[in-house]
């Protein structure tokens, strides 16, 4: 299991907003997903600190919806990835292969035959 996180602020209005996506391996080429989203304000002035929870669980309502809509989007492309041992690398590739090395640890080696 693996969590994605995708944090970004925005300037105005004032909100943090936290993506977490979470893939879940369910059977052979098939994993169940978990898509939770959360937005933060900073401190209101008095007068607003009443209308903030109400705004934020809107707001945050409205940022799963759309995260959820492009992830959907994006279930074509997902549904006929294939591994490929050796796949072309393009420019911006470049550190796919440290980061490969790196991830090598988390997987078992096959057991080669006898």
């Amino acid at each position: 299991m693996s969590v994605m996180v995708l944090e970004f602020d925005l300037a105005r209005p004032r909100m943090r907003f936290r993506v977490m996506v979470i893939p879940t391996p369910v059977g052979p080429w098939r994993i169940h997903v978990r898509i939770a989203t959360t937005v933060t304000q900073p401190a209101l002035p008095r007068l607003l600190q009443a209308v903030e929870p109400w705004t934020a669980r809107l707001i945050q309502r409205l940022a799963l919806m759309v995260n959820v809509n492009d992830f959907n989007a994006d279930l074509a492309t997902l549904h006929y990835q294939e591994y490929q041992a050796q796949p072309r690398l393009v420019a911006a590739d470049q550190h796919i292969g440290k980061y490969r090395k790196w991830a090598e640890r988390f997987y078992e080696r096959p057991e080669e035959p006898r």
